[in-house]
């Protein structure tokens, strides 16, 4: 984050611009939702259901695997940053804050 502190002020705040500042080669995280899906990247369109493998006996390491090994190199494998709106509006209908993240 850049943090900053305004004068007068106790305090600090920072923020995060995932977008226009990417930090991705850094990122070890994974996601699970309140749904039992697995997210890579806060970016991603792609979701890998663990709850269903694991009430059915699948092994969840294989899909933990197959979740980490289809994790893109920045922002989830989005285009162009000025393509990118569309696909932030899909990304938006079920964003980690709507889903439980």
């Amino acid at each position: 984050s850049k943090n900053y502190r305004v004068d007068g002020y106790l305090g600090s705040f920072g923020v995060i611009s995932s977008v226009t500042s990417p930090f991705c080669s850094g990122c070890n995280r994974m996601r699970l939702t309140a749904d039992g899906k697995m997210r890579n990247c806060l970016f991603s369109t792609t979701e890998f259901d663990l709850l269903s493998a694991y009430r059915t006996g699948q092994s969840v390491k294989e899909v933990i695997t197959a979740c980490l090994h289809d994790k893109k190199k920045e922002l989830g494998g989005l285009p162009e940053f000025e393509k990118q709106e569309e696909i932030l509006e899909s990304i938006s209908e079920r964003s980690m804050i709507k889903i439980g993240g």
